[in-house]
């Protein structure tokens, strides 16, 4: 007899259904539902599996991560920021012009530009 896959009780189902229709990417509204079945009625991931659709590995991966990690587990990801990697560049002083470099040209030995 296959074991069977409990979700924990980490949030209701009242939080857990609030999470599926907040979900802003597919994957996490398919987190959140294959959860939401290992809660509400457990039984081994094959089922679960094919009841949502995914393999057998990612209902493991993903009950496993909720245990471990709580609801933080599946979160969306952070939005793309251009602007980091310059801020970040700024605050580690790459990137920021040399004191007395010349604006244009080739600093020579001497110190002048030609």
């Amino acid at each position: 007899m296959p074991r069977v896959t409990r979700g924990v009780n980490h949030l209701s189902a009242a939080e857990i259904d609030q999470r599926i229709t907040q979900a802003t990417h597919q994957w996490h509204r398919l987190a959140w539902q294959i959860i939401l079945t290992a809660r509400e009625d457990p039984r081994p991931a094959a089922v679960i599996a094919r009841q949502c659709s995914v393999s057998q590995d990612v209902v493991h991966n993903v009950i496993a991560r909720y245990h471990r990690e709580g609801p933080t587990a599946i979160t969306p990801p952070h939005p793309w920021n251009p602007g980091i990697s310059t801020f970040l560049r700024m605050r580690n002083g790459w990137g920021v012009p040399w004191p007395n470099a010349p604006s244009r040209g080739c600093a020579n030995a001497m110190g002048g530009v030609r």
